[in-house]
């Protein structure tokens, strides 16, 4: 009997000793993300360019210009046209913006103008872009604040748009929904998406294929 009582106490003071030495559990904070997708929001094309008057009209003009949109069967399916007051020789850039999505353009004039230059942009308005998505708290520690942050780009790579969207309390296991929106005229074609407090981040590129 004395002797089992002696085992019991070497045994507890062995355990007593290794676990100060290897100390108490460690315990994790991660989020993962789960999915996220783009939404482009609405698009749009608008008309940029330069027109100019001659310097030999005796006098300054209204201009008579329209430009032509086509839809991708080349069918037209607005025209609008650009105006403006032009005295000789004076240039003026121009911008038309119908707010219809358009394949192509074309621009007509009658009379001395002359457009020196044009092109065709996309825009986004209407419906604000964004990416969603949903996050599982994938550590062993509860998450009782958190931040999802999104950082959008456009074709060049350049940063558009910056946001965050606040997580609600999760536990370990638990899932949830974000959303942060893109508040720019230009289209974000790639994003990157990481949380706060951790540096975890990824980044993904759109496809409106």
């Amino acid at each position: 009997m004395r002797l089992a009582a002696i085992v019991l106490i070497v045994v507890f003071l062995f355990s007593l000793c290794l676990s100060c030495l290897v100390g108490p559990a460690s315990v994790s904070q991660e989020l993962t993300f789960l999915s996220a997708e783009l939404s482009p929001g609405t698009l749009y094309s608008e008309i940029t360019g330069t027109v100019q008057l001659p310097e030999d009209l005796p006098e300054g003009v209204d201009i008579d210009a329209t430009v032509l949109f086509y839809d991708d069967e080349g069918k037209l399916i607005w025209e609008q046209p650009i105006e403006m007051w032009l005295v000789p020789g004076q240039m003026r850039p121009f911008e038309v913006n119908p707010g219809i999505l358009a394949e192509s353009y074309d621009i007509r004039t009658s009379g001395p103008v002359q457009v020196l230059n044009s092109k065709m942009v996309l825009r986004s308005g209407g419906t604000t872009p964004e990416v969603h998505g949903e996050v599982e708290n994938s550590g062993s520690a509860s998450l009782d604040e958190a931040e999802v942050v999104a950082k959008f780009y456009n074709a060049e790579g350049i940063v558009i748009s910056q946001g965050t969207d606040s997580l609600r309390p999760l536990e370990p296991g638990e899932t949830t929904r974000f959303r942060v929106q893109c508040f720019s005229e230009d289209i974000p074609m790639t994003y990157e998406l990481f949380w706060k407090p951790s540096a975890f981040s990824q980044r993904r590129s759109a496809d409106y294929a």
